[in-house]
């Protein structure tokens, strides 16, 4: 897709399948262009989105299983990665402001956490058992890096998504954003939300007019730490 993006002008393809996010006024050189039309789009995964897509033009096997290309690296013990990512702007909404609070807890009862993203997403401690590879990694290698951890918390992003795909057990915390578009699609994935926002019980608020005025994402600051570290000892039981 980034080559189609980069080079529309100057290449011819064959077909070109088109997501709802790709409507975007690219002309593309090919023989024949397929969009997205399915009208129920904000009820349903993006994976089965863009699968409708794909089977109105031939395909009949079962969905294919997520992948990712990774080298699977020695598994850690008692090792918790994290993901606070974020586009920033209007996304700042669906980040989870108590992730080094988080990180200090899991420190605390001897896990060893690793932090993964960009510069900006940093959390400043200082520990024997804690790494940050935030903005220090090249997107390969930290997936990479990602096959060591045991567990993996985030909030809706792509690296949750890659941790979905590696079937990292794996908690997402979510609030503004559609859990029936965005969700971990994977068995050995979990949800955390809070309903309660800043116009009460508004989650999640994605494609309305409170997500465009919301300042403060009360939603994503109600989930505890607690509720965190409650499901992740769930998880060491079971």
């Amino acid at each position: 897709m980034n080559n189609i993006l980069e080079n529309h002008n100057d290449e011819f393809y064959h077909k070109v399948f088109v997501t709802w996010w790709g409507k975007s006024g690219l002309k593309f050189g090919a023989n024949d262009i397929y969009f997205s039309d399915e009208p129920n789009y904000f009820q349903m995964h993006e994976v089965e989105q863009n699968m409708i897509l794909i089977r109105k033009h031939g395909f009949k096997e079962p969905m294919p299983k997520q992948y990712v290309n990774f080298e699977q690296l020695p598994k850690g013990k008692r090792i918790i990665g994290l993901h606070s990512g974020c586009f920033g702007g209007v996304w700042e909404k669906k980040k989870y402001p108590h992730f080094k609070e988080l990180a200090q807890a899991l420190l605390e009862i001897n896990f060893q956490v690793f932090n993964f993203g960009g510069l900006n997403e940093q959390l400043d401690i200082e520990h024997k058992n804690y790494q940050d590879f935030a903005g220090y990694q090249e997107l390969q290698d930290s997936i990479n890096l990602m096959s060591r951890c045991n567990y993996f918390i985030a909030n809706d992003s792509g690296l949750m998504h890659v941790a979905d795909a590696m079937e990292i057990p794996l908690i997402t915390l979510f609030g503004p954003t559609l859990i029936t578009k965005n969700r971990p699609v994977n068995g050995s994935s979990h949800i955390l939300v809070s309903e309660n926002g800043l116009f009460g019980k508004c989650v999640p608020c994605q494609y309305t007019q409170m997500f465009d005025q919301c300042t403060d994402n009360q939603c994503m600051k109600n989930i505890s730490v607690d509720d965190i570290l409650n499901l992740i000892n769930e998880l060491e039981w079971n």
